[in-house]
């Protein structure tokens, strides 16, 4: 009944092969006496070869564990030494005390679940965007899932999908994998019966911080996952705009390798159904390629970034930005440069004008994690910069294209302190406004953990 359900079938399904199994079972008892031997020898033989064959490279190549082939072959032993009975006992005593110590220090398999309200990508938006998103927070769902997902466990985790796209109304779902510690071949079979229902109402159901265990057996079990790079190998559009995705093709089971950058994908479907057309690397102004074009863009971050603190500074706002701009160096850089490592000194930090930075930690499994992806009107590395501490990520540019960048010099910023301290406190005010979207779903996460 359970694999006939998994296939896809139902009860019904089940007792109707049960049934014709049992009678072909008494048709063979009738016919087989009356064949010549050897034909049914020859059956025997050929079923033998091919069951092994299927055990071998089908089953055990694809889906078994390295303890279920020890167990296979340690009742292969036993049952050449002792007897069959012994050979079923020790292996079923084997089986279940693994299983056991394998899942019974098992979590709760949710660890935290909600909506847009409490989970955002960790990426700059102008308001606009964000009064948007919160307006329709409900139609992504977000749910951090640990511990092992398996035939025990998955039909919480598909519960909870369903809850929030039929509940709450969600038409992306994020499942950050992260501290999920192992997936069995059912959980992998559940997921995929997700994405295939999501595809069906045009919806999408992302996967992110996958282990290389659980790829392993979603590619075993022959689960296929689209990604964005997969929809701009397809785009003839972005040929010529490298940037440029169908964020309506995203349908069904999808994968993001970094959970920020799952969510920013969801939240650039959000908008993109709600008429907003830039999505860009900066949703402040794209720089051009002249020099006029590129100090524009640097101006209309400084207004965007600092202006709303430099209203009651003498002279007017535009005064107090004559005045900040000399204080930032601006620098390009191409795709895959290292701005500045984790745990380094920190004797600048940097504003992004135009393009994409990449911030990433190193876990405890000496693995890079993307921890933030900074865009346009953001800033990095400015809480080490501030304290003179080390700084917390490895910074790299990241996007199609050349990211340009408002460098702010530790030099530059101990003469801004001293000879315009209304400025800097702006700049300060910058900051922390900044810090402030930084750790919007951290609270969630402490709390609901």
């Amino acid at each position: 009944n359970v694999s006939a359900w998994k296939l896809g079938g139902g009860f019904s399904t089940a007792v109707m092969s049960a049934v014709g199994q049992i009678g072909l079972l008494f048709v063979a008892q009738s016919i087989v006496p009356c064949l010549p031997r050897a034909l049914p020898a020859a059956t025997s033989w050929w079923l033998g070869l091919l069951f092994g064959k299927e055990t071998l490279v089908d089953i055990m190549q694809q889906h078994a564990q390295k303890y279920d082939i020890i167990i296979v072959v340690l009742m292969a032993v036993l049952m050449l030494a002792d007897g069959f009975v012994t050979c079923l006992l020790v292996g079923l005593l084997v089986a279940m005390g693994l299983f056991t110590i394998q899942y019974s220090g098992s979590p709760v398999v949710i660890q935290a679940a909600g909506d847009a309200r409490f989970f955002r990508s960790n990426v700059h938006r102008p308001r606009d965007h964000d009064e948007i998103i919160r307006h329709h927070a409900n139609r992504i769902h977000v749910i951090h899932v640990s511990g092992h997902v398996m035939f025990g466990s998955s039909p919480h985790l598909v519960d909870e999908v369903k809850n929030a796209q039929l509940l709450h109304g969600a038409e992306s779902v994020v499942l950050n994998f992260r501290g999920v510690q192992g997936l069995d071949y059912s959980g992998a079979l559940d997921l995929l019966g997700l994405g295939k229902k999501a595809r069906l109402v045009g919806n999408r159901i992302f996967l992110t911080e996958l282990s290389d265990d659980v790829k392993d057996v979603l590619r075993s079990a022959g689960v296929m996952m689209l990604t964005k790079e997969d929809l701009m190998n397809h785009d003839v559009q972005a040929i010529e705009d490298p940037d440029h995705v169908d964020l309506d093709q995203m349908v069904g089971l999808c994968f993001e390798e970094h959970y920020h950058a799952a969510v920013k994908l969801c939240e650039d479907c959000l908008l993109e159904s709600e008429g907003v057309t830039n999505l860009g690397g900066s949703p402040l102004h794209h720089a051009g390629t002249s020099q006029e074009e590129k100090e524009a863009s640097v101006w209309i971050f400084l207004r965007s970034a600092f202006g709303e603190f430099l209203v009651n500074f003498p002279g007017g706002k535009n005064e107090a930005l004559h005045r900040l701009r000399p204080f930032f160096e601006v620098k390009e850089y191409q795709p895959g440069i290292t701005l500045w490592k984790e745990d380094e000194c920190s004797d600048k930090c940097v504003a992004v004008v135009d393009g994409m930075l990449d911030a990433f930690q190193v876990t405890t499994k000496g693995t890079r994690r993307l921890c933030e992806v900074i865009t346009a009107g953001s800033f990095s590395g400015y809480t080490a910069f501030v304290n003179q501490a080390t700084y917390l990520q490895t910074l790299v540019s990241s996007g199609s294209g050349q990211c340009m960048v408002a460098i702010l010099h530790r030099e530059k910023w101990e003469e801004l302190l001293v000879k315009e301290p209304m400025l800097s406190v702006a700049v300060l005010r910058g900051f922390v406004q900044r810090g402030g979207v930084e750790i919007r779903d951290l609270g969630r996460l402490v709390t609901c953990s």
